[in-house]
């Protein structure tokens, strides 16, 4: 009898112990501000049910056990807290108080991880961060340069009008030379030319995971010194579960593009695989603009508890059909389309290859150690069909038939670069106590760079025989580069203190004043420092000031075609920043004024040196100033709003031109004052506005889709096509409207599939976004060659992503 009590009291206890619930009452509750969010869709597993909470946060719930899994999802929020181990207040048997925290999506202030090229919300920087699936979202086939054009202060250009090929940007007036792009903070931009070549990472934006775009001199990094803008990328974060992406555009212009990714998640706790194969192809809209695009992406990693390391393999190869001619303004109007170029292969070609094996080592007393590994090859020509080309600029003798000198002919050439770039850099950091963090670290680079030309054809082939070879040298670049940080966190103030010191030594073939070829070597060695201070007034306001010195070397070209005594010097910024960002009911706001002092800035003047060269010089002083204003907002958790503003006056206060005189072979001066800074516009707004039509969640069959419209508008101001402030050699101002269809779904079968489309310059705006000029004087009478650079009218793009 005792024996059946206790098997009875056992099974009601079991019984019992199945079938007890435990009460939930609980808020949910903005990470930074502690004010509570209402309409936040919760999701329990235990039992499977949906919730919704109250307009104060609130919620209760009934679950089974404390190992309940939750899941928050809301339209403009994203949950910060475990899923499972969620922590309980008041805890009793049968009852938990739980607060848990949500951070916005798209925020402006995104917090960011502190490293030696990237900044956290409370850093006196002025940045913007992008995260990869924001990026991706308008991801339809076009490169870098379009995907960041709502980087506050961004312009955007094409040379075949389309967003596809070569393509640029500027920031705050600066070309690509100014702007120092990384890549998990590996240098990209060429170390000679110093420019940035994204026709060689087609479709890299499907690999990125967030981009920080630094306006100004920003902190310190390993590559080149920034004088206008860094954008820092990273690809590093892996995904823990194992996925698989497929993509499909088309397009205006015959526009394609497909890529696949794949990724293992993490394998027996340790290890990782993730991968991408893309294509992209287009005629462009310029005549001939063709691109025939393919890259590569794959990393392999490994992670543990105390050390972490990542290798990644990346290649992009590039067949474009050279755009970069311009139309000219007599044909504007009537051949927008008109491209100079007819020869079938006047083609670029290029294929480039990076490797890097990145290593993190985490050590006692709060310390980091990371070393990185880089090695870049890279190796292609373009190609030309010249007409009239005197032998003797060739190095060959002219032609002599009978009694005649034939002393220039037609021809074929093929430019070629064949380059290596290698380094590494280490960092290391530490946490010295609660008020106190140090980065320290050091960088060295190694360029090797081959230039050669040959011809492959010629009308009169006699004296240059089998592949002639009219120049071969090659360059040597050494950069190096110590630097130490301190940031401090005092309650409401928060500092920090950036000291860089560069070193670069360049080794080249060049001319000496007499035209005689000269090996020689420019040793330059730079001190840029930071600092900064930002004032926490509350969880709601913060302002800050920094102030920053850069310095940065001329470039190639502005060696190899001047001599050692018509040398430019380098090029020194000072930079002061001022700025706030607020969150108030819902808003956020960042705004900033700025002041960039420049002296020894580098422009075309038009001016030939002594080696007969048209080389940039340096103007003594000029500056740039102006305002930032981005701000975002979410109504009704339906429409969203983003929006930038910038006003800016980009300024060389005497400057001189120089304009070829044809008539005695002579150059004429002219002198301007308070002249404009060639492409820099005054004024510069984007505008987002997205709108949610429909949304429906359904956690009980895993469903989750969206139908959404957006409107994205961009303006650009005015701009100069050189520094002489003249209407007539202008770009002028444009409004540009782009609309947006996507519908999303996410189910248990599929992860998300989306199907977008987008019509680009729906108003069919004409419009140029770049310019070239070349005045001379004949006649006595002032003339001009003028090319612009027309971007495409009203086009389409249809894109299908499907994520397993």
């Amino acid at each position: 009898m005792h024996r059946n009590l206790l098997f009875t009291l056992l099974f009601l206890g079991l019984f019992y112990s199945a079938n007890s619930q435990i009460s939930i009452k609980g808020v949910i509750l903005d990470y930074s501000t502690k004010k509570p969010i209402s309409g936040v869709a919760i999701f329990i597993s235990q039992p499977d049910t949906i919730l919704l909470s109250a307009a104060d946060g609130t919620f209760k719930a009934e679950i089974k056990s404390f190992s309940s899994e939750f899941i928050l999802k809301h339209i403009a929020y994203t949950y910060v807290d475990s899923m499972k181990n969620f922590q309980c207040i008041n805890e009793a048997k049968s009852f938990c108080d739980v607060q848990l925290f949500m951070i916005p999506k798209n925020n402006l202030f995104q917090p960011v991880e502190i490293t030696a090229n990237r900044v956290e919300n409370t850093t006196a920087v002025t940045y913007t961060n992008i995260s990869g699936q924001q990026l991706n979202k308008n991801n339809f086939g076009e490169d870098m340069p379009f995907l960041l054009e709502s980087t506050p202060s961004a312009v955007v250009t094409s040379d075949a009008g389309n967003g596809v090929g070569y393509t640029g940007i500027r920031i705050r007036g600066s070309d690509a030379t100014r702007v120092n792009i990384s890549i998990n903070g590996v240098p990209y931009n060429d170390g000679e030319s110093q420019q940035t070549y994204w026709v060689d990472l087609p479709d890299f934006a499907s690999s990125v995971d967030d981009i920080q775009i630094q306006r100004g001199v920003g902190t310190s990094t390993y590559g080149i010194s920034s004088l206008g803008a860094s954008i820092n990328i990273f690809t590093n974060r892996l995904d823990e579960q194992p996925f698989s992406k497929i993509n499909f555009s088309v397009g205006s212009f015959n526009l394609f593009k497909t890529s696949a990714a794949f990724g293992t998640g993490k394998i027996k706790e340790h290890w990782y695989f993730e991968g991408r194969l893309s294509k992209v192809a287009s005629d462009g809209y310029i005549d001939r603009s063709h691109a025939d695009l393919s890259s590569f992406f794959i990393t392999s990693a490994y992670k543990s508890k105390s050390w972490s390391s990542i290798l990644n393999i990346f290649s992009g190869e590039e067949h474009t059909y050279q755009a970069w001619g311009g139309v000219p303004i007599e044909i504007l109007d009537t051949n927008r389309t008109y491209n100079p170029y007819t020869y079938k292969n006047q083609t670029d070609n290029y294929i480039q290859t990076h490797y890097q094996w990145h290593n993190n080592f985490y050590l006692k007393h709060n310390s980091e150690f990371h070393v990185t590994l880089n090695y870049t090859k890279g190796s292609g020509y373009y190609e030309q069909f010249e007409e009239d080309q005197n032998y003797s600029d060739y190095g060959v003798n002219d032609v002599v038939i009978g009694t005649d000198t034939i002393s220039s002919t037609n021809l074929i050439t093929q430019k070629w670069l064949d380059n290596i770039y290698t380094g590494a850099y280490a960092q290391y950091s530490r946490k010295l106590n609660s008020h106190l963090k140090i980065n320290g670290g050091i960088a060295f680079y190694y360029l090797s760079g081959a230039h050669f030309g040959n011809v492959i054809w010629a009308e009169n082939a006699q004296p240059f025989g089998i592949e002639y070879t009219w120049y071969d040298n090659d360059a040597e670049k050494l950069d190096g580069n110590i630097f130490a940080q301190l940031f401090a966190d005092y309650d409401k103030f928060k500092f920090f203190l950036d000291l860089q010191t560069r070193q670069v030594n360049y080794n080249f073939l060049g001319v000496d004043q007499f035209g005689s070829q000269l090996q020689q070597q420019v040793d330059l060695l730079f001190f840029n420092p930071k600092f900064g201070v930002t004032w926490v007034q509350n969880s709601l306001l913060n302002s800050y000031l920094y102030f920053g010195k850069s310095s940065k070397e001329p470039n190639r070209d502005d060696y190899v075609e001047s001599s050692p005594l018509s040398r430019p010097s380098p090029e020194t910024l000072y930079n002061v920043e001022l700025g706030e960002k607020v969150r108030y009911k819902g808003w956020q706001v960042m705004a900033n004024v700025y002041y960039m002092y420049y002296q020894n800035q580098l422009v075309l003047t038009g001016q030939l040196n002594d080696v007969g060269a048209y080389t940039r010089t340096n103007v003594p002083t000029s500056y740039r100033s102006g305002v930032e204003i981005a701000w975002s907002k979410l109504f009704y958790d339906r429409l969203k709003w983003n929006a930038n503003f910038s006003l800016s006056k980009n300024v060389i206060p005497l400057f001189t031109e120089y304009v070829d005189n044809w008539d005695d072979g002579s150059q004429t001066a002219f002198t301007y004052a308070n002249t404009d800074i060639a492409f820099s516009p005054a004024v510069i707004a984007y505008n987002e506005l997205e709108y949610i039509f429909y949304k429906n969640e359904n956690r009980k069959i895993n469903t989750d889709n969206n139908f959404a419209l957006a409107l994205n508008s961009k303006f650009v101001g005015k701009q100069y096509a050189d520094n002489t402030k003249n209407t007539v050699r202008s770009i002028d101002s444009y409004f540009l409207n782009d609309i947006i269809l996507s519908y999303t779904l996410e189910s248990k079968l599929i992860h998300e599939l989306r199907v977008s489309a987008i019509v680009q310059n729906v108003l069919n705006t004409q419009y140029e976004s770049n310019a070239w000029v070349y005045r001379y004087i004949y006649e006595q009478t002032q003339n001009q060659l003028l090319g612009y650079y027309p971007q495409a009218g009203r086009n389409w793009i249809l894109s299908i992503n499907c994520a397993f």
